[in-house]
């Protein structure tokens, strides 16, 4: 592919996935990116940290300097992050009782499941609570936003590629009770009981997933038959509700931190 500034023109309305690629957005998240080894395909920086990135990134990844109002122009809309790339996105595994024993092996023996939730910038948020609280990797049910789209890696300050990727499909959830993974459902279900319980009640039960849902009706029913169990955050009355990220940020910390 050749490279140049154009190629992020009206950046809001382009989705690169089909290509294998992504785009990340500042100095954090290039770095972050860079130290998991993933592969530019090419960088668009402003011209005071031109020479910074060609000392960091060698001769051999294609970088062009570009004005600032010059780049806001091309993507269409103010970027004031100073730097922007194009880089090959990293494969996605299914995620297995394997991948769990490998996980709790590193001592990182829990992960967090999300099932369709389509906000990327609440699957972003996500990952940088689940990266910061030690999380073994995060897996993406049905329905979820790409973690790897560039409102994503922005919210998770380019945490998405401190943890490993999984896919899940109903059946594997299913079995995975078998090789001994234990499964929470975040629910407001009859059956869910209180977080200070639930914590009582998983303790040492590793490996484990936390599952999140959609903000507007939960885990579906087939999903919840297959935890084992379903724990509710308690709140104060006339409030019914959290924020997914910030639900599933309580939920991480109170039983696995």
């Amino acid at each position: 592919m050749d490279f140049s500034a154009s190629i992020f023109s009206d950046l809001k309305d382009k989705d690169f996935s089909a290509q294998g690629l992504m785009v990340l957005e500042g100095r954090i998240t290039i770095e972050k990116a860079l130290e998991k080894g993933i592969k530019l395909v090419g960088l668009a920086s402003i011209p005071a940290r031109a020479e910074e990135w060609r000392t960091k990134l060698g001769s051999e990844t294609p970088l062009i300097a570009v004005p600032q109002a010059e780049l806001s122009r091309i993507i269409g809309f103010p970027f004031h992050r100073g730097s922007l790339a194009l880089a090959i996105r990293p494969e996605i595994a299914e995620f297995s009782a394997i991948s769990a024993c490998q996980a709790a092996n590193a001592q990182k023996p829990w992960f967090v499941c999300l099932w369709d939730i389509a906000d990327p910038s609440n699957v972003g948020a996500i990952i940088r609570s689940a990266a910061a609280l030690n999380a073994g990797g995060i897996i993406l049910g049905p329905g979820t936003a790409d973690p790897l789209y560039r409102k994503a890696i922005r919210a998770s300050m380019g945490n998405v590629f401190a943890l490993p990727l999984f896919s899940l499909h109903e059946k594997t959830l299913e079995d995975l009770g078998s090789a001994g993974v234990y499964r929470i459902a975040g629910a407001l279900s009859a059956k869910a009981v209180s977080l200070p319980k639930a914590c009582q009640l998983s303790r040492g039960r590793l490996p484990a997933i936390l599952l999140v849902g959609n903000e507007g009706y939960g885990l579906p029913e087939k999903v919840l038959s297959a935890c084992d169990l379903e724990v509710f955050i308690p709140m104060a009355g006339g409030v019914d509700s959290l924020n997914v990220a910030a639900a599933s940020a309580i939920l991480m910390y109170e039983l696995f931190a």
